[in-house]
């Protein structure tokens, strides 16, 4: 056989035997994984206020009940705090990621929150306040199913390089303030006040019927296909 031959079939060889320990390697971290993982769901009283303390990952959804979801794992040590129920406050705390399901809420405060995730909520009225940390907001094809859903009035505040994703609400006003801060927004709205400072940042991905926007030399407000003037 030639040289050149026996490269080639060392060389897929090595690559095949590559490949099957990479599979095996996958299968048996998922397995793992999932060995590692367990959940538990605690009953809830009714709450208006969510707060996402520091470190906090929790994921808000729509539910008929009111609960949270606590995920544990084996390996990680388990805070003495995870959450609680204040009047009608509930505070999340960092340390294991939260699902928590309730019928609605009216006002959000993150305080240097991991990661959240809201997701099908459309109240009336909704207040964030974001010092520090992500959130995402988006309702999917929900808002398909809720055609005749009352515009939400929403109002933003959000400072300390926090960082909001913001998508597919119907909107009827939105009140949007920013320090050095920075959000995405794809939402039609009937009226829209912005206000931006300290390099804050707003990129629009829809439109506003009447907007007002005040903004510093150090912000930006930009918005897709130059709908409006960016000055």
């Amino acid at each position: 056989m030639k040289t050149s031959n026996i490269i080639i079939i060392a060389f897929a060889t090595f690559l095949l035997a590559g490949m099957l320990t990479l599979f095996v390697d996958s299968k048996q971290h998922k397995k793992n994984l999932v060995s590692n993982l367990s959940f538990k769901e605690f009953e809830l009283p009714a709450f208006s206020v969510v707060v996402a303390e520091k470190g906090s990952d929790v994921h808000l959804d729509l539910s008929d009940s009111t609960f949270i979801k606590v995920e544990y794992l084996k390996d990680k040590p388990v805070p003495k705090k995870i959450y609680k129920v204040s009047n009608d406050t509930l505070y999340v705390y960092g340390g294991l990621r939260t699902f928590v399901k309730c019928p609605n809420f009216t006002s959000f405060i993150g305080n240097k929150p991991f990661w959240v995730g809201l997701k099908n909520f459309l109240p009336d009225t909704l207040t964030i306040r974001m010092n520090s940390g992500r959130l995402n907001f988006n309702t999917y094809d929900f808002t398909k199913t809720k055609a005749n859903q009352k515009p939400m009035n929403l109002s933003v505040f959000a400072t300390d390089s926090a960082y909001l994703n913001i998508r597919n609400l119907q909107l009827q006003n939105v009140s949007i303030k920013l320090n050095n801060a920075n959000i995405d927004i794809s939402c039609p709205s009937k009226y829209a006040s912005l206000k931006l400072e300290n390099k804050a940042r707003i990129d629009c991905f829809d439109s506003f019927e009447n907007l007002t926007v005040q903004k510093d030399t150090s912000s930006v407000f930009r918005v897709e296909e130059n709908r409006y003037n960016r000055d």
